[in-house]
């Protein structure tokens, strides 16, 4: 994400977006991955996780996971197990963080690639956070402006998080990816996925 996006949100702000929306299109997969790890950490530190209804399980388990002997963190200096605060997201309801500067709606994405996506829209900002619906690959392919070739279909994720918009009436209009630092604009990815 450019330096200008990052300066629209405020710096713990960003850092919760950013690491809960990362972990939650890997970590359910792979298991423990990094991403996780600083979930963990962060609530650890008391930060409440905002995570598809899916997924509740999945972060208590890596939240209250056995002490650490090898890398100390949040959730090994003094966390009480089973005090975490995890909340989830259904698949039919977006969930709203209130802040009066810069409102974020978590929404649920049905997809094919893990059952439990989740996107982030800053409301007055009209700008969507996907960490893995190949937002990323629009940015990159408009940069160098490659096209996709007639008989190549469009990525499933592009449709779903298109589908996921639509059905939420999400009103954005940028997006942006956990894979790639420039945004794109609502128009890319319906020209992606009709193209």
């Amino acid at each position: 994400m450019s330096d200008e996006l990052k300066g629209m949100l405020s710096k713990t702000l960003w850092t919760f977006v950013e690491a809960f929306i990362g972990a939650l299109t890997v970590a359910p997969l792979v298991g423990v991955d990094a991403s996780a790890v600083q979930l963990a950490a962060m609530s650890g530190a008391g930060a409440a996780l905002v995570v598809h209804e899916t997924a509740r399980e999945f972060y208590s388990r890596q939240i209250n996971r056995p002490k650490s002997s090898i890398v100390i963190d949040a959730l090994d200096r003094g966390f009480k197990k089973g005090t975490e605060k995890i909340i989830g997201v259904t698949p039919d309801l977006g969930y709203l963080i209130e802040d009066n500067l810069q409102p974020i709606t978590v929404y649920p994405v049905l997809n094919g690639h893990v059952e439990d996506m989740v996107i982030a829209v800053i409301d007055n900002k009209k700008m969507l956070y996907a960490g893995d619906l190949y937002v990323s690959g629009i940015a990159r392919d408009k940069r160098s402006g490659t096209k996709r070739g007639p008989n190549v279909v469009p990525y499933h994720s592009a449709i779903s998080l298109n589908k996921a918009i639509i059905k939420f009436t999400i009103p954005i209009e940028s997006l942006v990816g956990s894979h790639d630092k420039e945004p794109v604009s609502y128009k890319d990815l319906i020209d992606y996925i009709t193209d």
